[in-house]
Parts: C-alpha cells; structure tokens; sequence
C-alpha cells in the first residue's frame, strides 16, 4: 500500500512539474501606426582631436594634408 501512495504521489509530483513548465507561444502584437523616438549620435575624430569643418588641416596615414569643408553620412542596416 505503502509502494503505491508513493507512486501516485511521485506520478502527481512529475504531471504537475511538466504542466507548469509549458512555454506560451503568444506572437506579440505590433502597431505599424506607433512610432518610437531614435536618437544617434557621431563623434568625428581625425587621430586624436574632434574634427571641425573648415577649421583646420588633418593628415592622413600616409602623410598627405587635407581639409574637411563637407561631411555625409550613408547609414544602412538599422533594425
């Protein structure tokens, strides 16, 4: 008697873990309409000093000179 309280109790123990531990599959809902805010921000640095449009001459790794007077930025693959 003793055996089998022990395996209904053991049998109650593992149906109640295995029922817990389910993983809800719930897709969550998206409103195309809502926007969010999106702040980026460049720190532009030739070597060691902060670069400033039409302030100054920079060199680059091979020697050369050259001033900055316009700057863009092409940015791809946000997510």
């Amino acid at each position: 008697m003793k055996h089998i309280n022990k395996c209904i109790a053991t049998l109650a123990l593992l149906s109640s873990v295995f029922t817990s531990c389910g993983k809800d599959n719930v897709a969550p809902v998206i409103d195309t309409n809502q926007k969010a805010t999106l702040s980026i921000q460049f720190d532009n640095i030739v070597g060691d000093k902060n670069l400033q449009l039409n302030t100054g001459t920079y060199t680059n790794a091979a020697g050369e000179d050259f001033k900055v007077s316009l700057l863009r930025y092409f940015i791809s693959n946000i997510k």
